[in-house]
């Protein structure tokens, strides 16, 4: 480790939970935090894992309709759609090459497709790019920019 600055290197000692405990790592900023203390010991909580739903006793499909309901959407991720996204048999848009150019720069595309507003599977020449937000006939990209290439 060269030019290293040796300030930065604390010692951190590991507690029963596994958790990392830095009580002199974070001295420094116990001006700036409020209740100190309550922070500190949240360091050492475990962090949640997973949501139980098998445990509600309900079908998927239900589960998503009441969570709607409630304004709460899921989003599958960008990367799940590109490998599973040619599966799809609806809400799938093919776009052409100024599209997507248009999406990078943080504009709507508008389509005419007859489906109810969420997310969308958006491809290019049947390549599957990724998901795009269907709100009254406009298409806004929900693909990460810094996964966005120019297309000419």
């Amino acid at each position: 480790m060269k030019n290293c600055n040796r300030e930065f290197f604390y010692p951190i000692r590991v507690t029963h939970t596994g958790a990392f405990m830095t009580d002199i790592l974070f001295q420094r900023y116990s001006e700036i935090i409020t209740d100190f203390d309550l922070f500190l010991e949240s360091l050492t909580r475990p962090l949640p894992v997973h949501l139980r739903v098998n445990s509600l006793k309900v079908e998927p499909s239900n589960l998503v309709s009441m969570l709607k309901e409630k304004g709460i959407h899921l989003k599958p991720t960008t990367r799940m759609i590109q490998i599973f996204g040619h599966h799809a048999v609806r809400a799938l848009l093919d776009i052409q090459s100024d599209d997507i150019n248009k999406m990078a720069d943080g504009k709507h595309v508008s389509t005419d497709m007859e489906i109810d507003n969420g997310y969308i599977i958006l491809s290019i020449k049947g390549a599957i790019l990724g998901l795009g937000l269907f709100i009254d006939g406009k298409v806004t990209s929900q693909i990460p920019r810094r996964d966005i290439i120019s297309f000419d």
